[in-house]
C-alpha cells in the first residue's frame, strides 16, 4: 500500500537523523577537577586553553581562586578569563566570548565535562536567561548515551508506523514535533514544582515519542485489527514481541481509553522505577508530550469521525435523489 510505504519512510527518515546527529549533539569529554584547579590539574587546563581555545597568554598569567572556591580568574598585565562555577554548570568567561561545561560530583570531586549536550539541551535557568527558541526543538535530536537513542527509537520505529499509517505522515509530523516541542515547554515549567531541576538539562526524543504513543491510543480507527491484516508491513511488526512492545501495541490498538490507560500507566511505571533507582530522568517532559499526544489524537479523531458522518450523510442524500435503478429486474434476457 502506498500509505504504508510513505509512513515507513518518513519514520526511518527520522531515526536516521537522529542517529547522523547523535556524534555531534551527545558528544561528551572530560577536561578536569574544579578541587584539583589550580593544583594538581593546572597544566591540564592551560594546555587546554591554548590548545582548544587559543589562549596562548594564560601559561605566563596568574592563578586565583575565591575564598568561596566558585572563582577562578586567570590574569596578566593586559588579559583576563573567569571561570565561575554556578549551580551545576562552569561557566567560562573569556573577553567578550563565554562557553559552559558540566560538573558531575564523584567521590567528592567535582569533575568538570565539555558536552554538546548542553549546546543542543533545554535548561530552564539558562532559556529564561537567553530565550533560544530553537533549543525547544534541538532536544529531540539530542541523546545521553547510546541505551538512550536505541530505546527512544526502537519504540519510534515501531509506534510511528503505526500512527503514520493510520492517521498520515503529515499529521504524524504535526504528533511528533508538537510533541516534542510541549514536553521541552514542561520542563521549562518544571521549576515551579521542584526548583532544583532549573540547573538540569533535558534531552531526548522521549517526550515526542509518547505523543505519538498517546495519539495513537486515542485517535486509531475502529478497525485497526482489520487495517493491521491489510497491511503487511504492520502485521509484521506485530509478530514481532520486542521488549513487551507487542503488548503495548496491543493496548493502542484497543479502544481509545483502554490504549491511553495502557500508555499512562506505562508512565507511571517509568517514573515509579526511576525514583526507587535514583534516576534523574526528565519525566515532566514525558507527561507533556503525552498531553500533547492525547489532545492531538482527540481531534484528529474528531476530525476523521466527522469526515466519515459528512461523506456517509452525502452519499446518503445522493442516493435520495439520484436512486440507483436495477435494470436487471426489467430485463427480458
Amino acid at each position: 500500500m502506498e500509505k504504508d510505504k510513505k509512513a515507513l519512510i518518513v519514520v526511518l527518515a527520522l531515526i536516521i537523523i537522529t542517529f547522523i546527529a547523535y556524534p555531534w549533539t551527545s558528544l561528551e569529554r572530560y577536561l578536569f577537577t574544579w578541587n584539583e584547579f589550580p593544583g594538581k590539574d593546572t597544566e591540564k587546563v592551560l594546555k587546554f586553553l591554548s590548545d582548544e581555545l587559543g589562549v596562548k597568554w594564560a601559561k605566563d598569567a596568574g592563578i586565583k581562586k575565591s575564598g568561596d572556591g566558585n572563582f577562578i580568574n586567570i590574569t596578566d598585565s593586559k588579559n583576563f578569563l573567569t571561570f565561575k562555577k554556578e549551580r551545576e554548570i562552569v561557566i567560562l568567561n573569556i573577553s567578550d566570548k563565554i562557553y559552559k561545561y558540566y560538573i558531575v560530583e564523584e567521590n567528592k570531586q567535582l569533575m568538570v565535562y565539555e558536552a554538546n549536550f548542553m549546546k543542543y539541551g533545554i535548561q530552564p535557568y539558562e532559556f529564561s536567561k537567553e530565550k533560544n527558541f530553537l533549543k525547544l526543538i534541538t532536544p529531540i535530536f539530542t541523546h545521553g548515551d547510546e541505551w538512550h537513542i536505541i530505546g527512544n527509537m526502537l519504540f519510534l520505529l515501531v509506534f510511528g508506523i503505526f500512527l503514520a499509517t493510520f492517521i498520515g505522515w503529515k499529521k504524524f509530523l504535526i504528533v511528533y514535533f508538537l510533541g516534542g516541542i510541549f514536553g521541552n515547554v514542561a520542563w521549562l515549567l518544571y521549576p515551579i514544582i521542584d526548583p532544583n531541576s532549573s540547573s538540569s538539562y533535558a534531552v531526548g526524543a522521549s517526550g515526542a515519542v509518547f505523543a505519538v504513543m498517546a495519539a495513537l491510543a486515542v485517535a486509531k480507527p475502529e478497525n485497526a485489527a482489520d487495517y493491521i491484516d491489510k497491511s503487511k508491513i504492520l502485521k509484521v511488526l506485530t509478530s514481532i514481541p520486542v521488549f513487551g512492545l507487542y503488548l503495548f501495541i496491543r493496548s493502542a490498538i484497543t479502544p481509545g481509553i483502554l490504549g491511553f490507560l495502557g500508555i499512562f500507566i506505562f508512565f507511571l511505571y517509568l517514573v515509579i522505577a526511576d525514583a526507587l533507582t535514583g534516576g534523574n530522568t526528565a519525566h515532566a517532559a514525558h507527561l507533556g508530550g503525552l498531553i500533547m499526544g492525547t489532545i492531538l489524537g482527540y481531534i484528529f479523531r474528531v476530525r476523521a469521525e466527522n469526515f466519515e458522518l459528512k461523506e456517509e450523510k452525502n452519499k446518503k442524500a445522493y442516493n435520495e435523489i439520484m436512486p440507483v435503478h436495477d435494470y436487471t429486474k426489467d430485463s427480458k434476457f
